[in-house]
């Protein structure tokens, strides 16, 4: 369960049974992130659509 400013949510992650997984976004085994908000008002400020952010989300 990973909570945020919106709300809380499940995250899904895949099983890494070597436990190689260094993830980029969301760091192991958080109970609660609060940068994202600021990551997107800031995307909203450079001009970016709300498709642009998605996709830019997507990506990563």
């Amino acid at each position: 369960m990973l909570r945020t400013e919106e709300g809380a949510f499940e995250l899904e992650t895949p099983r890494d049974r070597k436990g190689s997984l260094v993830p980029a976004l969301v760091k192991q085994h958080p109970s609660r992130y609060t940068g994202m908000d600021d990551k997107i008002l800031s995307l909203y400020a450079k001009g970016n659509t709300t498709c642009d952010i998605v996709a830019l989300f997507q990506e990563m």
